[in-house]
């Protein structure tokens, strides 16, 4: 593993406290549309994702050792979720889709319904926290922005795409259907390579 790339894998989540505070900077005069403009929704849904990646993965973190333990019961706490899997989902398949979904629709049209899947994301994502912690009556590392700061704030931002964009009930689930699918992604990710180590035995 080359230096950079370990050295990305152990501190992602050590940069984004540093990449919210220029970013919310960026946005703050335009703070008071945010309300009612998609656009604005859409970007600032980037560091509004990222403070629930800090409360998952550094304040107070744990979020991996959780789903290790208590998700796949996994008696190494470093797999199947390793640090290489977690960084990658979460560079990969969340920041950047979320950063093309900011960019604006003068720019690239077609880059708002990246920003509307990751909406459902973030709603199917705070529903699991939520789910989860009812079911086995704990936290879990990301509930509290997950049901403070995700939810809230996708139901709004898919709430202001239907108005702005005109989407229906098709539109709708086929949004929901692509956030259900990016998860089933990343669980398969994570998961089939530490099943087939497992089956495969000494």
């Amino acid at each position: 593993m080359t230096g950079l790339r370990a050295t990305i894998i152990e501190r992602w989540p050590r940069a984004l406290p540093w990449l919210i505070v220029p970013i919310l900077a960026g946005l703050l005069p335009a703070l008071p549309l945010a309300a009612g403009s998609l656009s604005l929704l859409l970007a600032l849904h980037f560091p509004v994702y990222m403070v629930h990646q800090i409360e998952e993965h550094l304040w107070p973190g744990g979020f991996r050792t959780y789903v290790n333990r208590e998700i796949f019961h996994s008696p190494d706490p470093e797999a199947p979720a390793s640090a290489e899997a977690i960084a990658f989902v979460n560079i990969v398949l969340v920041l950047i889709p979320l950063m093309l979904g900011a960019i604006p629709r003068q720019l690239q049209p077609g880059f708002v319904w990246i920003g509307l899947v990751m909406l459902a994301v973030s709603l199917v994502n705070s529903l699991a926290h939520t789910g989860l912690a009812i079911v086995r009556r704990q936290r879990n590392p990301g509930l509290v922005s997950a049901i403070f700061l995700l939810l809230p704030f996708s139901l709004w931002g898919l709430h202001v795409a239907s108005q702005r964009l005109a989407l229906g009930w098709p539109q709708y689930a086929l949004l929901m259907l692509a956030a259900l699918a990016l998860h089933g992604l990343v669980a398969a990710l994570i998961a089939a390579p530490w099943r087939h180590t497992r089956h495969a035995g000494p």
